[in-house]
Order: structure tokens, then sequence, then C-alpha cells
């Protein structure tokens, strides 16, 4: 008796602990972070060419103008770090960006290249060599170059209205000899996105934290032509 008097209680605690628990707009702070992400496809191709010598060259078009004030920032999630020789990046705007680099640590005395329209940069902690070059704005201006530039290349892709790029780097074992472009070039190793803030409602207990911690999330749905994206 007096254990079940004991789990009762309990369960009552939790369910009234939770009724408490009253929805309100969140904070930046909170935990839990809610964005809107729309996919976007463009001119593109992938292969398994790599430069003279031996290393990847990714090529990126950003297409139209930059907006609003100062240089505009592109984040680009590229990963997993390759085990051979370090990546060559090649990144075309037509107004300057700032490409900032979300990766696995670049090795101890690697040294990834990247090769920015005048005015671009390149946001990293260390191991990449950054050149202003002038580069071609189109996608096929842009291969030829980059093919008389490194002898070869891995991937191409342009796009317009992203601020999202997602490059998964190394060799599939399905990509193709050469890159030929596609006009809707789509894959789940390479894409981009326009990634946009949306404000959540919610709460915060006040319960020690627990091991593991537990988080509740609700999607009611999603907007035309975009998919919720979380993260906690």
């Amino acid at each position: 008796p007096i254990l079940l008097l004991l789990l009762l209680w309990g369960q009552s605690a939790a369910a009234w602990h939770w009724a408490l628990c009253r929805t309100r707009p969140l904070a930046a702070r909170h935990p839990v972070l809610g964005f809107w992400e729309r996919i976007r496809a463009g001119p593109g191709c992938a292969s398994r060419g790599r430069s003279t010598s031996g290393r990847e060259v990714h090529v990126l078009i950003l297409r139209g103008p930059a907006g609003g004030m100062g240089a505009r920032q592109v984040s680009l999630e590229l990963g997993p770090a390759p085990s051979g020789r370090a990546p060559i990046f090649v990144l075309s705007s037509p107004a300057p960006v700032v490409w900032s680099l979300q990766t696995a640590q670049v090795a101890l005395g690697e040294q990834w290249t990247f090769q920015v329209s005048p005015g671009s940069r390149v946001s990293a902690l260390g191991g990449v060599s950054v050149t202003e070059t002038q580069l071609p704005q189109t996608p096929r201006g842009l291969l030829h170059w980059a093919h008389e530039e490194h002898g070869g290349i891995s991937s191409l892709a342009a796009y317009r209205g992203v601020n999202m790029v997602y490059v998964r780097l190394g060799d599939d074992g399905v990509l193709p000899g050469a890159c030929k472009l596609r006009r809707n070039f789509l894959s789940p190793t390479h894409f981009a996105s326009d990634l946009r803030p949306q404000s959540l409602r919610g709460c915060l207990t006040s319960d020690p934290p627990w091991d593991p911690e537990v988080h509740v999330i609700l999607s009611k749905g999603a907007r035309p032509r975009y998919e919720p994206y979380i993260k906690a």
C-alpha cells in the first residue's frame, strides 16, 4: 500500500507539473530552435573527377544580387573531412560574400584551398588558403575555367536565393567519370537551401537537468514549399 501510494503521488505530481507548463514565445536562449528550410535546385553536376594533383574540386556559383548592406553570408556544410588530399573550392558570386565554413576540423598540416570572387572571404578556423580571383559567372564558363585551371572537377552547382550549401566530400563509388551539366541538379550529397528562423512557442520546466535530457517537439505542418527544421 505504501509503494502504491508513492507511485500514485509521483504520477500526480508530474502531471500537475506539466499542466503548469504554459506555452509562450521562446527566447533565443531556449535549447530548441526552429527554422523553415526550402531546398533549391539549379544547373549542376557531380563526378569522380579530380585535379591533376588528385584533389577534389568543388565549384559553387551564387546567382542574382547579394542584397542587403555589406557582404551576404552563406554557410558551407562540408563533410566528412576527406582522408586523402585537401580539397579545392571555387566560389563564384556577382557581389562580395562571406562564406562561413561549417565542417569537421581540418586535419593538422592540411590546407584547404578556396578561390573566391573579388571582395569575398572565407570564415574558418585555420587550415585554409583563400585567393581572390576573377571567375566566370555562368555554369558552362566556370566548368571550362575549372578544367583549364585544375585539370578536373568533382562537382559544380549554381544556386539562386540560398544561404546554406551542403557538400558531402569523398567518392560514393557511383558517380560518373565526367561532370555533365543538368538543368535541375539535386543530389543527396550536394544541395542548397534557403534557411529562415521560425518563431516557436513552448516552455521550460524548473526541474534539475535529466540524464538524458527530454525535449518534446510538436510540428503542426509546413508552409507551402518549405520544410520544418528543428535544431536542439
